[in-house]
């Protein structure tokens, strides 16, 4: 969810000491699972939130030489500026779009992990592709 190994580290080791802190809140013990993933997915929103991201460079391996180098190099262009535009959208619609799109989960499987309505699903969603489009579309490339 956070695309930084490092920082998912640091967000579940957080996220999994609060709620040891709140243990003593979790109503409903036959659905601790539901409650600590919900509990995880906050946290990891939060931290994504709060922290700028940029895209991440090309893969080294992908500037090598040989057959299919340009495919390669073509694919990594791609999927930097993929990465990049997606790194630009707000957390919800990126999830969102990445669940639905990559992913396959229905907008109630979403809205559950997001913690919202399966309308405001959907729009997370058609925002979240609107923007992609706008940011890939070959007016916004330098």
């Amino acid at each position: 969810m956070v695309r930084d190994p490092d920082l998912a580290e640091d967000v579940c080791q957080d996220a999994l000491f609060r709620v040891w802190q709140h243990l003593d809140e979790c109503r409903e013990p036959d659905r601790f699972r539901s409650w600590l993933v919900r509990g995880v997915h906050r946290h990891a929103l939060n931290a994504l939130r709060g922290r700028s991201r940029l895209a991440e460079p090309l893969d080294d391996q992908m500037a090598g030489t040989g057959p299919g180098t340009d495919r390669r190099a073509l694919d990594a262009e791609l999927r930097g500026r993929l990465t990049g535009a997606l790194d630009q959208l707000p957390a919800e619609q990126r999830l969102a779009v990445l669940m639905f799109d990559l992913e396959g989960w229905s907008h109630a499987e979403i809205a559950e992990r997001l913690e919202t309505t399966e309308a405001m699903s959907r729009q997370h969603l058609m925002l979240g592709r609107r923007r992609l489009r706008a940011l890939l579309s070959p007016e916004e490339s330098p």
